[in-house]
């Protein structure tokens, strides 16, 4: 087979919508999941949204009880700056 022969078809890639976000390319991988960058389509502001997985949280000791201990502190972090 020749290189003439050998077509390129390029993906189309879907974009998946959550919520009122757009989900991008992944920015970055951790022990829990991954981080993807985030459109809101309402008003095209960039977020990043990060994406865990419940059977890697069962497989890590403690997993559960320390997301939702990051979660508070992500909740209390963000009264802070909408109060100051």
């Amino acid at each position: 087979m020749s290189s003439s022969q050998v077509l390129y078809k390029p993906k189309k890639k879907v974009p998946k919508i959550v919520g009122r976000y757009i989900l991008g390319n992944v920015l970055g991988e951790g022990s829990y999941g991954k981080v993807k960058e985030g459109i809101h389509t309402e008003n095209l502001t960039r977020v990043a949204i990060k994406i865990l997985k419940k059977k890697k949280l069962r497989k890590i000791a403690n997993g559960e009880a320390n997301v939702r201990r990051y979660t508070g502190y992500c909740a209390l972090i963000l009264q802070c700056c909408f109060l100051a």
